[in-house]
């Protein structure tokens, strides 16, 4: 699913507001905590 596809998705069911854009990667869990305990990212 390309971006676009699931920004689209999540803004039509009500969550688009949640959607986060970095610069940075999040391609590990440390890296995509932002803030949150990392234990908490399923």
């Amino acid at each position: 699913m390309s971006f676009e596809s699931a920004r689209d998705y999540l803004q039509a069911e009500g969550y688009g507001d949640r959607i986060i854009v970095t610069q940075q990667s999040s391609a590990t869990v440390a890296l995509a905590a932002l803030g949150i305990e990392e234990g908490r990212i399923a």
